[in-house]
């Protein structure tokens, strides 16, 4: 604080704000990279599992002896880890990832407005939602964890003992 001005800090000089601009969008950007890190990280194994369970049942290593209430109790198992995964953990981190993007590509915006440098804006930061299923990538990811709990699905249906 300066005596000079009461209690209002001294304003920033441009390079104090860039500074402070480029700190708070790598902060944004590692939070929504380290989120991402971790989401994969928990696809892989549970589509490591979903693999690993239909490939010993297929391969007959795993003999299930279940009766029919068994197996619903199974497969209801099976669709909650599918929906809890899909329709709830995959869209919850969907919507944070692209606030911290947002954020991130707004504080690089404002530095390049510091600078006043002209750059090709509609590259980064567009805004363009869709639904979080139709993304390239969450799509996919949502199709292979549906595809492997299918197959979970029939190997519970069709390998009885």
């Amino acid at each position: 604080m300066d005596n000079n001005t009461g209690d209002r800090p001294a304003p920033l000089t441009s390079k104090e704000r860039i500074d402070t601009l480029l700190n708070l969008a790598d902060a944004s950007w590692r939070t929504f990279d380290s989120r991402r890190t971790a989401e994969w990280k928990v696809t892989m194994g549970l589509w490591t599992a979903q693999a690993l369970f239909a490939g010993l049942v297929i391969r007959a290593d795993v003999k299930l002896a279940l009766t029919y209430n068994q197996q619903l109790v199974l497969l209801g198992v099976f669709a909650g880890i599918v929906g809890i995964y899909s329709l709830w953990w995959t869209k919850g981190l969907r919507q944070r990832n692209e606030f911290n993007l947002q954020d991130a590509h707004q504080l690089w915006n404002l530095v390049e407005d510091e600078l006043a440098i002209k750059s090709s804006r509609y590259l980064r930061g567009g805004g363009r939602r869709t639904a979080y299923w139709r993304n390239w990538s969450h799509g996919s990811q949502i199709a292979i964890t549906l595809l492997l709990g299918l197959l979970d699905v029939w190997c519970v249906w069709t390998k009885r003992a």
